[in-house]
């Protein structure tokens, strides 16, 4: 996805004492090692960088603390939770609530595929600030996938239609604005 330019990854792996139940320390050390080989051992171009870091305590505070106190342009994480049978887990869903840099969700069984088309909710009482759609975009890199700007208002609601959007994507993306 970001093969295009010079990336530098950082694994991050935050150990929540509070809920390991059978698990151990050395354990968890174990597994994450075993991750980042696997991820290590995949063949990546000379642009990227990998390195790797753990915290311990609460996972949301120690994601959102280290992705500010290292200046991170983007966390990406799965969205399948331990604690609840939901379609994302708890953690997942803090993350994207408090986090001040774009978050990309990833699905479970999710196979990466070259976007050809993109949702970009759009609220109109508070949209996106023009920088964090633009950085979410630069991860595109030369895809050109048409984007669906969508907002969903209420009976009493009016939009504004302005440059707003054009100039989040200027020349480079076809898009669609819709209103439901």
């Amino acid at each position: 996805f970001f093969g295009h330019e010079a990336t530098h990854y950082t694994l991050f792996h935050v150990h929540d004492f509070s809920s390991l139940e059978e698990s151990t320390l050395a354990e968890c050390e174990e597994k994450l090692r075993s991750e980042i080989d696997q991820f290590s051992d995949s063949s990546h171009d000379a642009i990227l960088t990998i390195e790797t870091a753990t915290g311990s305590g609460n996972v949301v505070r120690g994601i959102l603390d280290f992705s500010e106190n290292h200046s991170m342009d983007m966390i990406v994480m799965g969205t399948r939770g331990s604690s609840r049978p939901r379609w994302m887990g708890s953690n997942t869903e803090e993350i994207l609530l408090h986090a001040k840099c774009p978050v990309f969700a990833i699905p479970d069984n999710c196979k990466f595929t070259i976007p050809e088309r993109i949702v970009v909710p759009i609220d109109p009482d508070s949209p996106p600030a023009i920088d964090s759609v633009k950085k979410a975009l630069s991860a595109l890199g030369s895809f050109k996938p048409r984007l669906f700007f969508l907002s969903v208002i209420n009976d009493k609601q009016e939009v504004k239609l302005d440059d707003y959007y054009l100039e989040i994507v200027g020349e480079k993306y076809p898009y669609e604005y819709h209103i439901v």
